[in-house]
């Protein structure tokens, strides 16, 4: 958690892009409409946009924060006693770094469905996925 508080910045930066580039998508696609074909390409079209952000943004961002940290944990790996392996540190990432990382693709489905007109009653589950994908994006940038 010390790394999340000494990060508060860039976790506030992270905040603002996410609700920026919402309105950005969400002006783009304003309204979408809900009746016929037409409306149901645009739809999709939106979902897959906000499915395909919220997943870059957050494999970039594990991506970006190895570098910094490969010293350390080359370091403790090759600690003969008491050093930890790969998967430890893995899981306590993701332990520690999912929570917050959840927050941005929350906010950015909560501006982004209402400007499109999305429905309301799916919105939870829209909420839930684009949470859940950025979990999953952010698990593979760490893996790699």
């Amino acid at each position: 958690w010390k790394q999340t508080r000494r990060e508060a910045w860039v976790n506030a930066v992270r905040l603002a892009a996410s609700v920026g580039l919402a309105a950005a998508f969400g002006g783009c696609n304003y309204q979408v409409g809900n009746v016929g074909a037409k409306s149901v390409k645009r739809r999709a079209a939106v979902l897959m946009q906000a499915c395909i952000n919220t997943s870059m943004l957050a494999l970039c961002r594990s991506l970006n924060g190895f570098p910094r940290e490969r010293a350390t944990v080359s370091r403790e790996m090759a600690r003969a006693k008491g050093g930890y392996g790969a998967g430890p540190y893995f899981f306590s990432k993701l332990l520690v770094e999912t929570p917050v990382d959840m927050v941005f693709p929350v906010v950015f489905g909560a501006v982004l469905g209402p400007m499109c007109g999305l429905n309301p009653r799916g919105r939870g589950w829209l909420l839930t996925t684009l949470a859940l994908q950025s979990a999953a994006a952010s698990c593979l940038g760490l893996s790699i």
